[in-house]
């Protein structure tokens, strides 16, 4: 995967061809570890939370057609698929690089640091060399669960492995429990919806990114919270 960065601390202008296993060597102050937990907080779970947060509150101008499209049909008709291949190669890359875009607005306090500014970062992601390896992984990709909001919603949603398609639809008791839904469930669905697609692309994208602590910033980034002992 291609990444450019600009702006970063010392770092200017950079081109990294990020691997399954990518080093970076160079003497102290050079940027090496703001630029590790930099793409970790983008790639990671850290970045996932926080779009998805922005995205609810329409904190941000991206458009998914495909995806405002299935929602509206949803609410009419308490069913909606979507083919994740194609959702996959018409958005990932401008999904990852939305959450990239704000990324300033959380590094500060992932860094640990209150004397820089991120507001001139710039990270862009192109991954056309691994887009064949990332579908791959969605089309592997299975979910099965159920979800339930009290007494007046059901849902199930399934992605079988190896199909391209993931299924949302309303598990019903009764005729009436497939009315049209009233508005106060209308944004619990969106965020439901793309919070399920958008993890499913992020996971895809760059699995199982962990960090470990330096002993500069220790703890700031780490998956963990410390608990003190209580005392008696």
């Amino acid at each position: 995967m291609k990444i450019e960065i600009a702006n970063l601390g010392v770092i200017q202008k950079a081109e990294i061809d990020l691997k399954p296993l990518t080093v970076f060597i160079g003497g102290n102050g050079t940027g090496k570890t703001w630029t590790a937990y930099t793409l970790a907080s983008i790639l990671g779970k850290h970045g996932f939370q926080k779009y998805v947060e922005a995205y609810s509150d329409n904190k941000n101008q991206a458009k998914y057609d495909s995806l405002d499209q299935g929602i509206k049909e949803f609410l009419a008709t308490g069913n909606f698929q979507i083919n994740l291949i194609s959702f996959g190669e018409e958005y990932a890359e401008q999904y990852i690089n939305d959450v990239s875009h704000i990324a300033p607005s959380w590094l500060s306090k992932f860094l640990g640091t209150a004397r820089v500014n991120f507001t001139d970062l710039k990270v862009n992601f192109c991954f056309n060399e691994v887009k064949k390896e990332f579908l791959e992984k969605i089309k592997k990709y299975s979910l099965d669960k159920k979800k339930n909001f009290g007494s007046r919603l059901s849902l199930q949603i399934l992605k079988e492995e190896n199909g391209e398609d993931i299924y949302f639809y309303r598990v019903s008791e009764s005729d009436k429990d497939s009315a049209e839904l009233p508005a106060v469930f209308h944004k619990i669905i969106k965020d439901l919806f793309s919070e399920t697609i958008f993890s499913i692309i992020h996971q895809c994208l760059y699995s199982y990114v962990y960090i470990f602590p330096t002993e500069r910033t220790t703890y700031v980034g780490f998956p963990f919270s410390v608990q003190k002992k209580r005392e008696y």
